[in-house]
């Protein structure tokens, strides 16, 4: 297995909407965007879609106003998520598998533990 095929399965495995500022996707021309959900995986062209969350027109306060709100959320929907704030939306990143550098998995309290993916060790 590959570092793309690694990354590439890990995207695939997650369902549903992932909260704002939980997962970043880190590109080669270090371009980061934060991940809204899983879309496609086309094998033969090695190319995914995913929905990304569109934080072009936020600014620092309502990013911190998007966090606490998310804090209260104790549990959300899989294909509809609350609204967080009116300037939020998303947008579609079409990319090369081999584009995605790596991800980060942000460990927030912003991520309620069942709309994670079940990857790696699990709670005891």
């Amino acid at each position: 297995m590959t570092v793309v095929d690694s990354i590439v399965g890990w995207i695939t495995r997650i369902d549903g909407i992932v909260p704002p500022f939980c997962v970043e996707l880190v590109m080669r021309d270090g371009q980061r965007y934060f991940l809204h959900s899983y879309c496609t995986f086309d094998e033969q062209s090695e190319t995914m879609v995913v929905k990304i969350w569109d934080v072009r027109e936020l600014a620092p306060g309502d990013i911190d106003q998007i966090k606490k709100r998310l804090k209260e959320i104790s549990q959300t929907g899989a294909n509809e998520p609350p609204t967080l704030h009116p300037t939020l939306d998303w947008a579609n990143l079409h990319a090369r598998c081999d584009e995605i550098l790596y991800c980060i998995e942000w460990h927030d309290r912003s991520w309620p533990d069942e709309g994670r993916p079940k990857l790696g060790f699990g709670k005891s």
